[in-house]
């Protein structure tokens, strides 16, 4: 039997006791980088997204329908719950459900779809609960720098709250899915690794500032993500998405919630036949 593990352990112990206190309190702080605070004050808001999709299957006895599951991620952008996402992530979804990192939230929360706007790939979804919720910092994506440090936090493959870093790798690119119909303009490029199930996630600059929203990957490349910028994420949801607690002020009269997000519904698109008005 080797005796290595046991001498490397032997090691290890003589050197933590040969540390002082204030000395392991200095090498602790020594190694809480940017990119460490990032994401303690911002992966609390990141969430992941379970959705149930009823799809039908051809077998030789004919079609049959049977429910699937997908994922994605998205980030709490209001206090009282509302998510902002990929609307691919949540497209015809029969069911939404929503968790945080069960180091700071274990409960498993159900969404309702507010609104959306297909050709932006964008949506916005809410979840009731005890208020607030952690929220992500809004930043600004026209002053962004090729070469910036950049944070991507979301689910891939189902792994939670997974952290990927990199740079801005290029600006204003464009991007066609014709699998989701989809054509943009104005993405920002990153090395920082997107990968399936971090859709709807945020980018992060290294103040915790969101940035973007993680939308698209390069099929067969490698490090080539696509994240919609935050500055067409908020003119969005402005204009289509909205949110029930701007909405009084916007709409110029005082509804409640369930009301307001009926006419958000219906202003949207979702429709007024479903939504009682």
């Amino acid at each position: 039997m080797s005796l290595a593990p046991f001498a490397i352990a032997a090691l290890q112990l003589i050197s933590t006791a040969s540390q002082s206190p204030e000395q392991a309190a200095q090498d602790y702080d020594r190694r809480i980088t940017p990119e460490v605070l990032v994401v303690r004050s911002t992966a609390p808001s990141v969430v992941y997204i379970e959705t149930d999709v009823k799809q039908v299957v051809r077998t030789w006895l004919g079609d049959t329908e049977r429910m699937a599951q997908s994922s994605g991620s998205g980030a709490v952008i209001f206090d009282q719950g509302y998510i902002v996402t990929n609307y691919h992530v949540v497209r015809g979804a029969n069911a939404i459900r929503v968790s945080f990192d069960k180091t700071y939230d274990d409960k498993v929360y159900e969404a309702r779809l507010i609104s959306y706007v297909a050709e932006e790939d964008l949506a916005l979804i809410k979840i009731d609960g005890p208020s607030p919720f952690p929220t992500v910092p809004l930043g600004i994506s026209s002053d962004l720098m090729i070469g910036e440090k950049v944070l991507a936090i979301g689910n891939p493959y189902g792994q939670t709250n997974t952290v990927s870093s990199g740079i801005i790798s290029g600006l204003h690119r464009e991007l066609e899915i014709p699998a989701e119909n989809l054509s943009f303009t104005n993405l920002i490029q990153t090395d920082a690794s997107i990968n399936p199930g971090n859709s709807g996630g945020p980018l992060l600059n290294i103040t915790g500032d969101l940035i973007g929203i993680n939308a698209a990957m390069r099929t067969g490349a490698e490090n080539i993500g696509f994240a919609i910028p935050i500055d067409r994420v908020v003119q969005v949801l402005e204009e289509h998405l909205l949110s029930t607690r701007l909405a009084a002020a916007w709409l110029g009269f005082e509804v409640d919630e369930a009301t307001a997000e009926k006419l958000i519904a219906c202003a949207t698109g979702i429709g007024a036949g479903t939504n009682g008005i």
